[in-house]
């Protein structure tokens, strides 16, 4: 019954994705879409997390709705984060937000990078696990490029997450492991964005007197 009752649930939301926007005084909304299909995720998450991930993969999967898509993601963390402020427990809330990260790597072409860092910025909580799979992406010499530009915009703009996303940044640019243009990438970001950067300088020359 409850394996039904998921499919029933995860065909629902894939119907409410399908469906065509709603016409508001001639502008497209998709408050009533994303109401339900955030409620049809989070009733999978604890138990299905596969199903969710599913959700949040084909709600990004298409570039002409894939903000819209985001919005969706963002709706469904936000759903989660306020049953965990309840008492519910956190590993549903990290899975789901990775498994949006993971649907927008592997979709995002070179004008939509900023998506990724939209994401890590919109969460209402950015766990360890959300900022190592950042920092993982950066390894990748077909990936870099995405992970610095959102390691960099959450370091600007959610200091909660600041020092974390610094330190796995800057270590870029010493690790022998990686790629050279992984390195050479890391020290320009270092060189030309972060260290101008007021608020960020400080733990950068920190970083550099300590060689």
């Amino acid at each position: 019954p409850d394996a039904h009752r998921a499919r029933l649930r995860e065909g629902a939301a894939a119907r409410c994705l399908a469906a065509p926007a709603e016409t508001v005084a001639g502008e497209k909304r998709f408050e009533t879409r994303d109401a339900i299909v955030a409620r049809l995720a989070r009733g999978e998450a604890c138990d299905q997390p596969e199903g969710v991930a599913r959700v949040l993969r084909r709600a990004v999967a298409d570039k002409k709705s894939r903000r819209d898509g985001l919005e969706l993601g963002l709706r469904v963390l936000f759903e989660l984060y306020a049953r965990e402020k309840r008492g519910a427990a956190r590993d549903a809330y990290d899975r789901c937000l990775l498994a949006l990260l993971g649907a927008l790597r592997d979709g995002l072409d070179a004008e939509e990078r900023k998506l990724l860092a939209e994401a890590a910025l919109g969460a209402p909580r950015l766990p360890d696990a959300a900022i190592a799979f950042l920092g993982d992406l950066c390894e990748s010499p077909d990936h870099v490029a995405l992970g610095l530009g959102a390691l960099r915009d959450v370091a600007t703009r959610r200091p909660a997450a600041r020092d974390r996303c610094l330190r796995r940044a800057l270590e870029l640019t010493r690790r022998p492991d990686v790629a050279p243009e992984v390195r050479e990438k890391a020290v320009r970001l270092a060189t030309n964005q972060l260290w101008p950067n007021a608020a960020l300088r400080e733990t950068v020359v920190a970083f550099a007197r300590a060689r």
